[in-house]
């Protein structure tokens, strides 16, 4: 199965885990939310990613695109966690973090 590409409109890619995303027909600005943890929107984003058969894949993925990034250059929500999470849990072990969250 394929899916067509962002990079043009002849291009194809091969499907991956985001085609399983649970957010995949999410508002794009529900999984942007405004506001920190515990705001309801936040928690709504969070409901998509915690029904979510790829979570970790999600989170993984987000860890390495955004690597040292500071919170201030961490968007959304992603794997459960927002951006400002996501940043204190790479500080928090940053050789070792895939290893810290696994779906369960």
């Amino acid at each position: 199965m394929s899916r067509r590409s962002a990079y043009g409109l002849g291009t194809r890619r091969t499907a991956d885990w985001r085609d399983l995303a649970a957010c995949t027909d999410a508002e794009p600005e529900d999984m942007f939310p405004e506001g920190k943890g515990k705001d309801p929107a936040v928690q709504d984003a969070r409901a998509f990613c915690l029904r979510c058969p790829v979570i970790h894949e999600c989170l993984m993925d987000a860890m390495r695109a955004e690597g040292a990034a500071g919170k201030d250059n961490r968007w959304g929500v992603r794997g459960s966690l927002t951006g400002d999470e996501r940043a204190a849990l790479y500080r928090r072990n940053p050789g070792k973090w895939a290893a810290y969250r696994t779906r369960g």
